[in-house]
């Protein structure tokens, strides 16, 4: 059963340091998962369009709207928004 000598206590004038030497290996990623461009191609849509239109001018932005043409998707600037051709025929009635 725990105890509560069992915690570790942290004196708060002596603060643990976080920062790693530069010689360490890092065992983690260095740069944020959102910004590397093999994830965006995980993302599902609509994640995707989440940074299209959430993350206006900056570099997840383009990073979307890039997968999204990957994806067959075509973004019309005169109703500002993004479509797929439908995959079927069209019946007309």
């Amino acid at each position: 059963m725990p105890v509560p000598q069992d915690q570790e206590v942290v004196d708060p004038k002596h603060p643990v340091s976080v920062l790693h030497h530069d010689s360490e290996v890092h065992d983690y990623p260095t740069v944020p998962l959102y910004n590397r461009k093999d994830n965006f191609s995980r993302f599902d849509l609509e994640t995707l369009f989440f940074a299209f239109y959430y993350q206006q001018g900056t570099h997840q932005q383009h990073m979307a709207a890039v997968e999204l043409k990957k994806k067959n998707w075509k973004f019309n600037k005169k109703f500002v928004t993004w479509f797929k051709k439908a995959d079927g025929p069209l019946e007309s009635g």
